[in-house]
């Protein structure tokens, strides 16, 4: 199962095509596990396991080798 750390958000991010606000709801430096990547020409929607809302990718890293 894919793995992203949170990496923060600014609000310009949040705007485009009307991601959700993750601030109130992640903590920084924290992984979450992906349950959908919807990667669309011009942007990435992201959805995580037990967090309501979608999200753009730039608010992510991707944790690789389980780290």
């Amino acid at each position: 199962m894919k793995k992203v750390v949170y990496i923060g958000a600014t609000q310009a991010q949040i705007d485009w095509r009307g991601n959700d606000d993750p601030r109130p709801l992640l903590i920084e430096g924290k992984t979450y596990e992906v349950a959908t990547w919807d990667e669309r020409d011009w942007h990435t929607h992201v959805t995580l396991i037990g967090i309501p809302g979608t999200f753009n990718s730039v608010h992510f890293k991707e944790e690789l080798n389980g780290t």
